[in-house]
């Protein structure tokens, strides 16, 4: 029993932000007035065409109306009362006692306009408050559904990341800026320095292609993600998600690229310290 009463407690005070902003307000106002008035047309609930029509205001306006005056109530809630008493957002216990305000409120309102005159006025409050408790939930619950069913909706569009480019392509220039070659950075397997040429090798399809692009190095350099492409020697730049394997040889390290099992390349001292750092986890 504890553990239920814990429960319901638990989420009685949870926050209720359904009806914090002024579109989903005007929703709820806009719905329950066309809802609540086509319900009333077409099915005449708990004969609602009978209701007394004996006060002046009654008079002058139709039962048709019913559903107008109680959306008009609610507004009144939702964009006067609500500033006024500095309630900007909801604990679901919360927005049950101010749902509970708001029937009452639209009894009231009903009782001034449409009471019979003839009746007791406490036993009329109660007859009004049935009906329009009875009236009123339909509309409310299923607009506060639907504003539900939006948010969560924009709430899981937010929550999903932007898909990753993992084939972003590498846009690898010559000395003169121009485009040599585009290709994703993951399929680039090692650059090596030949002479003003750096030669870029890269898986394309089933094979290991190979460009020539004239620029130094250094400058080359400069175009590659520096958390990928590591520097290891003098003459050799290579990417680390394609490093197979890192074999110690005496003081030596020989790299194994993939795709390339014939072509170890050897780790320089100038680097080692560098490589060593961006391998470690």
């Amino acid at each position: 029993m504890d553990v239920y009463l814990k429960t319901i407690k638990t989420y009685l005070l949870l926050p209720f932000d359904l009806l914090d902003d002024s579109k989903s307000k005007w929703f709820l106002v806009l719905f329950c007035a066309v809802f609540s008035t086509l319900f009333i047309l077409l099915y005449d609930p708990l004969n609602i065409s009978n209701i007394s029509q004996e006060t002046v205001v009654a008079k002058a306006l139709s039962f048709k109306s019913l559903g107008i005056w109680g959306a008009a109530t609610i507004g009144l809630t939702q964009f006067v009362l609500r500033p006024l008493l500095h309630l900007d957002s909801f604990r679901i216990w919360q927005f049950l006692l101010w749902l509970g305000f708001e029937i009452i409120l639209l009894t009231l309102v009903f009782l001034l306009v449409f009471r019979a005159l003839d009746q007791p006025l406490l036993s009329e409050f109660f007859a009004i408050l049935r009906i329009t408790a009875m009236m009123a939930i339909i509309p409310y619950s299923i607009a506060c559904l639907l504003i539900s069913v939006v948010k969560m909706s924009q709430q899981i569009k937010k929550s999903i990341p932007a898909p990753v480019a993992s084939l972003e392509l590498l846009q690898l220039k010559d000395e003169n800026g121009k485009v040599m070659l585009s290709t994703a950075a993951n399929r680039v397997l090692l650059c090596k320095s030949e002479n003003n040429y750096i030669a870029v090798f890269y898986w394309e399809g089933d094979k290991v292609g190979k460009k020539l692009i004239r620029t130094s190095l250094k400058n080359f350099q400069s175009q590659l993600p520096t958390a990928v492409f590591i520097r290891v020697h003098r003459s050799y730049i290579v990417n680390l998600k394609n490093v197979t394997s890192v074999n110690r040889k005496s003081a030596e390290l020989q790299l194994q690229i993939d795709h390339l099992p014939e072509w170890p390349i050897k780790v320089s001292e100038t680097y080692k310290s560098n490589f060593l750092k961006h391998m470690d986890p």
